[in-house]
């Protein structure tokens, strides 16, 4: 029986690696996978290293990082908008999932007609004090940051209307 001559070097079979920077032993998944040149290989060093190393990098060229970061955006509007349309969109379902995704007063659930609708009507001190933010995306963003606030609920757009225009919606009077 003849063997096969094999080149160890081009056979991988490690399950660990130690990296670089820390000198620990961990498993593969604890590494980025990347490929240059049609070489495909795992980074010499671990992701905690590696974000820490990327950390250290951008703060130390911040200026060039957002001038680059700029000049993309620049260049690239409509995909930009179109990435922000889909953020806040998922921060919005979830918003609405969480507080039960339906209107409290009709039931309505089409997440289009659906908005947020502060309980004690208090919306406007939170957005006279200066600490609300401008826009709705950016109030999705807030009530998620501030752990999504007991004193907000769901309401469509017609029965938020009814709330702030007559002080309360029809629907409660059936």
């Amino acid at each position: 029986m003849k063997k096969l001559a094999v080149n160890p070097s081009k056979v991988y079979h490690a399950k660990m690696r130690t990296c670089r920077i820390c000198r620990v032993e961990k498993p593969l998944t604890d590494f980025y996978f990347t490929h240059s040149e049609g070489r495909k290989y795992y980074r010499t060093f671990c992701k905690p290293c590696a974000r820490a190393l990327y950390k250290k990098e951008y703060r130390k060229n911040r200026d060039h990082y957002l001038s680059v970061r700029k000049k993309w955006q620049a260049a690239n509007h409509e995909k930009v908008v179109a990435s922000r349309k889909k953020n806040s969109w998922k921060v919005k379902m979830n918003i609405l999932t969480h507080y039960g995704g339906k209107c409290v007063c009709c039931g309505e659930s089409i997440p289009e007609f659906l908005s947020i609708d502060h309980i004690n009507n208090d919306g406007y001190k939170i957005r006279s004090n200066g600490k609300g933010r401008k826009g709705i995306s950016s109030f999705y963003y807030w009530i998620k940051k501030n752990g999504y606030p007991t004193d907000l609920q769901i309401l469509c757009y017609n029965c938020n209307c009814a709330k702030g225009f007559f002080g309360k919606c029809p629907h409660k009077n059936v």
